[in-house]
């Protein structure tokens, strides 16, 4: 038997071929594989980093909120107070009162009033940025039917009736308005607590 060209070139193809798909391919795709699988690694820990990052912004985020809403709550509910005490026109004099005790109550009424009106206005304010545009919108309502009903108690045109009439239901709106806020702050929190971190 002889050895032609032909046999000579085929039996190189082969032994190429075995080389190649046996010994130089796999070391190739390992590397491949390797590099990959570098690659894959990175990109997840970056991912756990970013994760674990927006968690702790998301915390902070719940944190500052709640506390936010637990200050203006513990304010509105003062100023709710102090605003029924404005229930009766400044003109009005207590029975049992001497015109100085009297006096001196109606003039602790308003600074009472004006202290919690200004406390809520300044949390409002200092914190507009970070609280729910429906929790906002209720307060600043409630700050605006809180100064009716002091401009009302000081300057009362003498129709008694008819200021207590309003008194009762502006303090009627501002309760409304305040469990309108309750709400709000609760639906709020749930969804801070529930809200699934996003890309």
């Amino acid at each position: 038997m002889e050895i032609t060209t032909y046999d000579f070139i085929l039996s190189g193809a082969i032994l190429v071929h075995f080389v190649f798909d046996k010994l130089i391919f796999p070391i190739n795709v390992g590397k491949k594989l390797a590099k990959t699988k570098s690659e894959l690694d990175d990109k997840i820990e970056a991912l756990k980093s970013l994760h674990v990052k927006e968690e702790y912004i998301h915390k902070l985020q719940f944190e500052k909120e709640f506390r936010i809403y637990l200050d203006l709550w513990k304010k509105l509910l003062e100023l709710r107070k102090s605003t029924s005490k404005l229930s009766l026109p400044k003109k009005m004099k207590r029975a049992d009162l001497t015109d100085e005790q009297d006096e001196a109550e109606k003039e602790k009424k308003f600074k009472e009033f004006i202290t919690n009106y200004d406390k809520v206005e300044e949390a409002i304010m200092d914190h507009k940025p970070f609280i729910g545009e429906v929790v906002y919108e209720n307060s600043d309502k409630i700050l605006g039917e809180a100064m009716r009903q002091n401009i009302g108690y000081h300057y009362s045109n003498g129709d008694i009736k008819k200021y207590i009439g309003l008194a009762q239901a502006r303090v009627k709106e501002i309760n409304g308005l305040i469990d309108g806020i309750e709400k709000a702050i609760r639906i709020r929190i749930k969804n801070m607590g529930e809200a699934q971190l996003i890309e």
